[in-house]
């Protein structure tokens, strides 16, 4: 028994699409809480960059390196499908179906996002 929009609901399948809806709207209902980061932080900053520093005393560089299109097939290959779809919309099915036309693409973008150091908005969210 679940209290929706101020009714008392005894239908179980009611009570299953509100959780669903509700656990699949949390995380963007949360990020656009969020302040923008370029509005919190000036990224060239001496505060900020000092506050980094102070975390790594050793001054240790984070060193990616890039991928390779056989380690995105196995991980594509390796998705499971019965997780639910994630903020994206994409379901599992779909990425591991496609995953010998998928890998190449994003192996591409994986690793101009490395050679660019930049990280698209949208792989920020996750």
């Amino acid at each position: 028994m679940l209290n929706i929009e101020n009714e008392v609901c005894h239908d179980t399948f009611k009570e299953a699409s509100y959780f669903n809806d509700f656990f699949t709207s949390i995380a963007s209902v949360l990020v656009e809480k969020l302040p923008c980061g370029s509005q919190k932080y000036d990224l060239k900053s001496d505060r900020l960059s000092q506050f980094y520093k102070n975390k790594n005393p050793d001054n240790k560089e984070l060193n990616l390196k890039h991928i390779s299109e056989s380690f995105v097939l196995k991980e594509l290959n390796g998705v499971n499908i019965s997780k639910s779809i994630g903020l994206d919309g994409i379901p599992a099915r779909f990425l591991k179906d496609g995953a010998h036309v998928l890998n190449i693409p994003i192996t591409y973008i994986v690793n101009l996002s490395i050679s660019e150091g930049i990280v698209p908005e949208e792989f920020k969210k996750s």
